[in-house]
């Protein structure tokens, strides 16, 4: 039972049962995650994942090679050998264009890897910073580190601020 739900296998088909409007209802998957209010899974057809509402309405057409739950509940989806990340109510919020994706700073962000640079992006999507540094780490729990070609910065994502470290020469 979840959420009022029964999901039931029979003859490699699933079938959804609401105890609430006591309808079953045959849902044309092969593999099946559920999750809250949004099932996942593929098709026999294709192979390909795609997300469906609880009533069995198409949320995300059936186009992503593999779908990967997130620790923040999100999922990172694949399509065309490209990532991007599809929110728990079955909406795409980071389109599939990046190399990678990976959840940044205790989950917060999203560092994301486009054409060998990377970038930061908010769970919603938004662009932080854009993909054009060579690394970006988390320096402390309101700094990150920088780099982009020999600079070093400091980015504060709070106050969206720079920092660029003075290098002095003893030369003088």
């Amino acid at each position: 039972l979840i959420d009022a739900q029964f999901v039931i296998l029979k003859k490699k088909k699933f079938y959804v049962c609401d105890t609430l409007k006591h309808a079953p209802k045959l849902i044309p998957l092969k593999n099946l995650i559920f999750v809250s209010n949004v099932y996942v899974g593929n098709k026999e057809i294709d192979g390909l994942f795609g997300f469906m509402d609880r009533n069995g309405k198409e949320l995300l057409t059936f186009e992503f090679e593999s779908v990967e739950r997130l620790k923040n509940g999100q999922f990172m989806v694949k399509k065309l050998g490209k990532v991007g990340v599809v929110s728990q109510e079955g909406k795409l919020i980071i389109p599939c264009e990046y190399q990678d994706v990976n959840l940044f700073d205790q989950n917060k962000f999203y560092l994301v890897e486009k054409d060998g640079k990377f970038g930061i992006l908010a769970q919603n999507g938004s662009e932080i910073l854009g993909p054009s540094f060579d690394f970006i780490k988390v320096f402390n729990e309101e700094t990150w580190l920088v780099k982009e070609g020999s600079n070093l910065k400091y980015y504060f994502p709070r106050s969206a601020t720079w920092i660029a470290p003075k290098i002095s020469s003893n030369d003088e």
